[in-house]
């Protein structure tokens, strides 16, 4: 993806983030009121200091600072900037994760696009979903028709069909 498509892709993800950030402080308080103090439960933005987050609610835009820990998406239509998180798990459908770096990527919704600079190892199930970024160490692929799209050559497994490495 050319330069000038990545800032195209991100200009609406800044914008939505930042008018749905809240502190942080009131992201812990609502996670505490859910019975948790250290998973915050769809944040609408700030920061993450370390914590682990999970977004469930459908058509969420999110922007999240700091680095993170683990990042969970299961809800739909998700448009998701997390600048640096322990791992990312994509559980829902049409996502669009925008992240420079992240040890583990896990993929099981359908028609979902990332758009990564720096991974560790991928697992991407499910099908017609989109992997982009500069480098990727391992990828395993257990769904179909599925495709990462990397400058460098990873290591590669594939257990599922019509899937491939560009």
């Amino acid at each position: 993806m050319s330069r000038p498509a990545r800032i195209l892709f991100a200009l609406p993800l800044l914008f939505a983030g930042i008018s749905a950030c809240q502190p942080a402080e009131s992201a812990d308080t609502q996670a505490r009121a859910q019975g948790s103090s250290q998973v915050r439960i769809d944040p609408r933005g700030g920061q993450c200091n370390g914590q682990d987050i999970h977004i469930r609610s459908d058509n969420s835009r999110v922007l999240m600072s700091d680095p993170c820990g683990d990042v969970t998406i299961s809800g739909n239509n998700v448009r998701i900037n997390v600048e640096k998180a322990r791992s990312i798990t994509v559980e829902g459908n049409d996502v669009r994760v925008l992240n420079r770096e992240v040890e583990i990527l896990t993929v099981n919704g359908n028609r979902n696009t990332l758009n990564m600079t720096r991974v560790g190892h991928a697992e991407v199930g499910g099908s017609d979903n989109g992997l982009l970024g500069r480098h990727y160490d391992s990828v395993r692929f257990t769904g179909s028709n599925n495709y990462v799209n990397t400058d460098n050559k990873p290591k590669v497994e594939d257990r599922g069909s019509r899937n491939r490495v560009r």
